[in-house]
């Protein structure tokens, strides 16, 4: 605890990760307003992960681009745009007629506007921590975006039945534009500038590190959109309960997270962190009762946290500040191509064999992401040794590409 708090008294962390804890918040509730809603208007679970789908696939596509742009135009007028664009199609949102075409052209919108959040937010911390201590900030960041998981839900699940569809994503686009106007405005937002980077978009990628750090978290949050769909059409009489099973994920996550800070990081954390997650999924396929799906929800949430913390503790000790911002828009569009996944296939499994099997499902990308950390053990770095951008002396395991051979001479 008190290494918690020495993090704390970081000047600027806590009042950053405050700020974008309120305007993230519509996120942690939207993917499950989204499913709901869409479900009660689509009366289907497959169209309803359909639409949560093409919003997540949306927002992966502009992740890494509006994480570049941050660069190039500067990252105030990109929140600006991006946060006032996405607050007034969530709110659109809820006034759409039943049409599945309105409906994915919308959720298009409201994805491809995400507003790029951590990578603006996350390019702060290497500059604002002290030597030794990023491993520390980032457990902490990873905490906060599990307390916008654990209110998420609740509040998506309260407001729709309590002020219906329409109050409630206007509530929600409300919020985000507030927050993301407290990050815009934030002094660092106009005096900091990143470096342009000296790759193209996607170079990020060929650096190993960074690569399974992507896929690790696509497979981490595929499994919790197959999860998700599943603990919603289990308590699909019952809504609310649904958002308090998914908040119980959430608040484990937190509690995991914070007792991880103390603990160093190693090449194993990553495959180590997710063991507790799969074992829970594996455990609440055993039963179909509602409460014992709740039981194993909260302690697979044991596992989010410290996995994900070594995650973007990995792109920062893998990449400079120029290159990080593009690589945590790959780590947002990870997270979001694999929600996007995980329900749309759990919803498919839901509809042709019942809640339990995308639980199920959920594990199986569970044990996959477990599979490929221990897998990757070699290219990944020991952050017990070294945290924090790399020094010029570093060495960064590198995909090699083969050269393409110029044939022909001269005629």
């Amino acid at each position: 605890m008190s290494t918690l708090v020495e993090v704390c008294r970081i000047p600027h962390i806590v009042r950053l990760m405050g700020s974008q804890c309120l305007s993230r918040l519509p996120q942690g509730a939207l993917s499950i307003l989204l499913l709901v809603h869409s479900e009660i208007v689509l009366g289907s679970y497959a169209a309803a992960g359909l639409v949560v789908a093409v919003f997540s696939v949306a927002a992966a596509a502009s992740g890494p681009l509006l994480g570049r742009m941050l660069s190039v135009f500067g990252m105030r007028i990109i929140l600006l745009i991006t946060v006032v664009v996405d607050s007034a199609a969530i709110a659109l949102f809820g006034v759409l007629p039943p049409s599945p075409p309105a409906l994915f052209a919308v959720s298009v919108v409201i994805g491809l506007f995400t507003p790029p959040i951590l990578p603006a937010v996350r390019s702060f911390y290497p500059q604002l921590t002290p030597p030794g201590m990023s491993a520390q900030v980032f457990s902490l960041d990873s905490i906060t975006q599990e307390v916008v998981w654990a209110v998420g839900p609740i509040i998506a699940t309260v407001l729709l039945p309590l002020i219906g569809t329409s109050a409630a994503f206007l509530t929600l686009g409300l919020t985000g534009l507030v927050g993301g106007l407290l990050i815009a405005g934030f002094p660092l937002t106009k005096t900091f500038r990143l470096a342009s980077s000296r790759h193209g978009l996607g170079g990020v990628l060929l650096k190993w590190p960074v690569l399974i750090a992507v896929l690790s978290s696509i497979l981490f949050n595929a499994s919790y959109g197959a999860a998700q769909t599943g603990v919603v059409a289990t308590f699909a009489a019952t809504p609310a309960f649904a958002g308090l099973v998914l908040a119980a994920f959430a608040v484990a996550s937190v509690i995991a997270g914070t007792i991880s800070v103390s603990f160093q990081m190693h090449r194993r954390s990553l495959a180590v962190r997710q063991i507790p997650t799969f074992v829970a999924l594996i455990i609440a396929t055993l039963s179909g009762d509602p409460w014992w799906l709740g039981a194993c929800m909260a302690v697979a949430g044991l596992g989010a946290a410290p996995a994900l913390a070594v995650m973007h503790n990995t792109i920062s000790s893998s990449l400079r500040p120029a290159d990080a911002a593009e690589a945590v828009g790959w780590m947002g569009s990870a997270m979001l191509s694999g929600i996007a996944i995980g329900s749309a296939a759990g919803g498919y499994m839901v509809d042709h064999f019942g809640s339990t099997s995308a639980i199920f499902l959920a594990a199986l990308f569970s044990a996959s992401a477990i599979a490929l950390a221990f897998g990757a053990l070699r290219v990944l770095p020991d952050l017990s040794l070294h945290a924090g951008p790399p020094t010029d002396t570093s060495a960064v395991p590198v995909i090699r590409l083969p050269r393409r051979r110029v044939t022909g001479g001269p005629m």
